[in-house]
């Protein structure tokens, strides 16, 4: 009796499974459609994209395509059109790149419009020049403490509202940020290593609000940097100098104000710098 009731009990488990199976995928019941979708891990395209780096895409174009870069080393370097990436075409909702990458080319994931999901690995040593330019990343972009350098315009005109940089970033490329309206805050404080934030890096970042920077191997601050505003209004913005002592974090305030932007008849700043010290 009770190996019966054991099978009985199994039996309406399976029934129930296949019941939810159907419903899942639109089974109503007999005589009903069903619709059954792609799985959103079908790999529709797979390729080397470093001499040891295999790049693979995996969805299909209603529920959207996610990307991963696996492997180890360097990835290669692209450019526009002919020298475009072989997965120009398809638009992403993730990009993945896996642990044992060490750097991210030029121009790989440019110009892809949807919102984004990024994750990047923990041996990425450089992000390459408009590497993901007019790319929709969202959220926070937290940078790995592996990277040391980020290209030119690697992030211009992104969709990010924060921004942390890790311990081993040593210099943030000309436009590196540049024109991200969503951008708030910039996270620097554990950038022990940050030399040089380049020329427009930041600028018209229009809602970015705090900086903390750590400034302690601070060496150059290219003009227009930190200008967030343009023309029609001006705005503060508070800057959080970590220094191990006052005689750096006076440093580093000059050499921020020095980038600031001048306009000839005279000098029109358009964003208003408040400084406050800590110490570390």
């Amino acid at each position: 009796m009770k190996g019966f009731k054991g099978f009985l009990k199994a039996m309406m488990a399976a029934a129930m499974s296949v019941t939810m199976t159907l419903t899942a995928f639109g089974g109503g019941g007999i005589g009903s459609p069903c619709t059954v979708y792609a799985a959103t891990d079908t790999v529709v395209d797979t390729g080397q994209c470093g001499d040891a780096l295999t790049y693979t895409v995996t969805g299909d174009e209603e529920s959207g395509y996610a990307m991963a870069i696996t492997g180890t080393g360097d990835m290669n370097n692209y450019g526009l059109d002919e020298w475009a990436a072989p997965w120009r075409d398809y638009n992403f909702k993730s990009i993945s790149i896996g642990d044992g990458v060490t750097s991210i080319g030029a121009y790989a994931f440019v110009l892809n419009g949807n919102k984004v999901k990024l994750t990047i690995g923990k041996k990425v040593k450089s992000i390459g020049e408009c590497a993901f330019f007019q790319t929709g990343i969202t959220g926070t972009l937290t940078i790995p403490a592996s990277v040391q350098t980020i290209g030119e315009a690697a992030f211009q005109e992104t969709a990010i509202t924060k921004l942390v940089l890790g311990k081993g970033i040593k210099e943030l490329g000309d436009y590196a940020f540049c024109d991200t309206p969503s951008l708030k805050s910039v996270d620097a404080s554990k950038a022990k290593a940050l030399e040089t934030i380049g020329e427009y890096c930041f600028l018209d970042d229009g809602e970015l609000n705090t900086i903390k920077i750590n400034a302690n191997k601070l060496k150059t601050v290219g003009g227009h940097s930190l200008d967030i505003d343009s023309l029609d209004r001006v705005k503060t913005l508070k800057i959080t100098v970590i220094a191990k002592s006052k005689n750096k974090y006076n440093k580093a305030v000059t050499l921020i104000k020095k980038g600031r932007a001048s306009y000839s008849g005279g000098n029109l700043y358009l964003t208003e710098f408040k400084f406050s010290y800590k110490k570390g």
